[in-house]
């Protein structure tokens, strides 16, 4: 490029050392910008007196760099306003599949599945036309990121085995940094110590120092998973001072939350307060979500622990609402990923009959000169373009049936979920209120669940969910409408029912699930739930007015003991009893 400068007229000697001085920064900035944060920062400052002057190619790599140090700084909105405007801009590839690699990068991040979703096709369909092996191998390590990410090993794994070549300095540093993150979310048996210290030394070898330390964060949650509290807490404590040098608050506040819940397992509940407490004070950022969540579930078993009533229930409403959160944001991961396997089929399909078009026009050629043979020809490979039509049309219904399902329906339980649920409440109860047709509401709510959670496991917790639907809905008339409203709470819609109606209903399916037994490893116990019951007569037809009563009427079943039925009453100060059964929950 410099030769070429210098055989141009009107080129002096003193301009082409600018483009050559340039160049030579931009290379630099640009194999710094991890490494060496300051240095990157001090290069940038310098390029920018000399960005008036800079070849088109520089000014694109230029800008690619100047959307990075954006990120760097925390701006990410206009981060990606820059990585988006210079990958519809340049007409340079490698810097426009860099681009790419960024914003899947940074919607990962700020967990906008949908966009980086665009971008990761993109990466894929063009990797082969970038020149740089080095620049190819990061478009797989940002999939197989975006994949950890998405909460998808299998499919990180999947991106790294796509690596033929042998990956060298930050990018091998990566893959084996996302390998063990990989296998740490799978709990692997295959994943030892070793793999994480040769991951975080071969980061420190190229200088990768953030990336190392990131490394062990994720040793230190893998190693707290299964029970090392001791070896987890040694963990942070040798690396925490690092990391808030790095000035990653991210990194400080996610070794925090982990050394809280180490400390917490040993039974140092001072300790874990003050570490906990310390955490939640940086977390205010929303995609400190995990961390945040995890920090007030050590609040609160500290304060239950100091018999801390008041802050326990603060800290129990923290993680209720942070817990809502994560579900939503699974939720939205899975019709993310739902949508992108759709577009998939979809783009195959097209393909597919990209290729039956291009197969006509090759036969059309062909039955220029084989006129005898035409109209047979033709007749053939119309209908085969029809069929296909029908069998495309087919499999996008059936996608979309599959889509609108998954969008009303709980994906554990099967049943509604809370927003169809409520939808679906609202059209009938104004219905019922045209035709001056009475209803009830039923909510009730798990005893003791996150008891279930802690002695039996998550996957126990699951499964007694499962089994109080099912029993539920054995004992539902086939009008009622039945939805998952929280975590362990559920309402039920009776059309037609008084409270007395609905009162039954409701002591049939509470004695249903007091008499059923679970079975643990051998271990059998049963579980209870408590009920409210409202109806129109008192609340209206109004969905907020009822289902809050009802509610209401449920937490006086957990005040009366639980595992009982209890109706709200408008007449008087309180609810009353529909039930007699006033046993100890399970």
């Amino acid at each position: 490029m410099l030769g070429l400068l210098l055989a141009c007229p009107g080129v002096t000697g003193q301009t082409a050392a600018v483009f050559a001085d340039a160049s030579q920064k931009l290379k630099q900035a640009d194999a710094v910008r991890t490494a060496k944060p300051a240095l990157f920062q001090q290069l940038m400052a310098e390029l920018e007196q000399k960005a008036a002057v800079f070849t088109p190619q520089q000014a694109d790599l230029y800008r690619y760099l100047n959307a990075y140090k954006l990120a760097y700084l925390g701006q990410l909105p206009q981060a990606v306003t820059a990585y988006e405007s210079l990958f519809e801009d340049t007409s340079n590839i490698q810097i426009r599949y860099r681009s790419a690699l960024s914003l899947v990068n940074l919607f990962a991040f700020q967990r906008q599945w949908l966009q980086g979703f665009k971008y990761l096709d993109f990466i894929f369909e063009h990797a082969n036309n970038v020149a740089d092996t080095t620049i190819r191998q990061e478009g797989l390590l940002v999939a197989a990121f975006f994949y950890n990410e998405m909460d998808q090993p299998e499919s990180a794994l999947a991106a790294l085995e796509r690596i033929k070549e042998k990956s060298t300095g930050r990018n091998r540093c990566l893959q084996l940094g996302l390998r063990v993150q990989a296998l740490a979310k799978l709990m692997s048996p295959e994943l030892s110590e070793t793999d994480f210290d040769q991951a975080a030394s071969d980061c420190r070898e190229h200088g990768e120092e953030l990336l190392g330390l990131i490394i062990r964060a994720k040793q230190a949650g893998f190693e707290l998973a299964r029970g090392q509290a001791r070896k987890a807490e040694a963990l942070i404590r040798a690396h925490l001072p690092a990391a808030k040098s790095s000035h990653y608050s991210m990194l400080t506040i996610e070794l925090n939350a982990i050394l809280a819940q180490a400390l917490l397992e040993q039974g140092r509940y001072h300790e874990a307060r003050e570490v906990a407490e310390r955490a939640v004070s940086a977390s205010e950022d929303p995609r400190y979500l995990a961390p945040l969540l995890t920090s007030h579930q050590v609040l609160y078993r500290v304060a239950e622990h100091n018999n801390n009533l008041a802050d326990a229930i603060t800290h129990l409403h923290q993680s209720l609402h942070l817990l809502k959160e994560q579900y939503e944001q699974n939720k939205a991961k899975s019709l993310a990923l739902q949508l992108a396997k759709f577009k998939t089929q979809e783009k195959d399909t097209r393909i597919a009959l990209l290729d039956q078009q291009n197969q006509i026009l090759r036969l059309n050629n062909r039955l220029s000169v084989e006129k005898a043979r035409r109209d047979r020809w033709l007749l053939i490979w119309f209908a085969a373009i029809i069929g296909l039509l029908f069998v495309w049309l087919w499999q996008a219904r059936r996608s979309q049936r599959k889509l609108k399902y998954l969008s009303q329906h709980d994906s554990l339980t099967g049943i509604s979920n809370r927003f169809y649920f409520r939808q679906a409440a609202y059209k009938l109860l104004s219905q019922l209120a045209r035709q001056k047709q009475p209803a009830s509401m039923i909510v009730f709510d798990l005893d003791h669940f996150k008891q279930v959670n802690d002695t039996y496991g998550h996957r126990q917790g699951d499964q007694v969910l499962r089994k109080a639907i099912r029993c539920c809905l054995k004992k539902l008339p086939p009008e009622a409408l039945l939805g998952r409203i929280g975590g362990e709470e559920f309402a039920v819609l009776l059309p037609g029912m008084t409270t007395v109606e609905a009162s039954k209903v409701a002591e049939s399916c509470r004695a249903h699930m007091a008499a059923t037994e679970m079975d643990a490893d051998k271990r059998p116990f049963h579980f209870s739930a408590s009920f409210g019951v409202a109806d129109t007569q008192a609340a209206g037809h109004e969905f907020k007015t009822l289902i809050s009563m009802a509610d209401k009427a449920m937490y006086q079943a957990k005040k009366a003991g639980r595992n009982c039925v209890k109706v709200f009453d408008g007449s008087a100060s309180d609810t009353f009893s529909a039930s007699g059964s006033m046993t100890t929950p399970g």
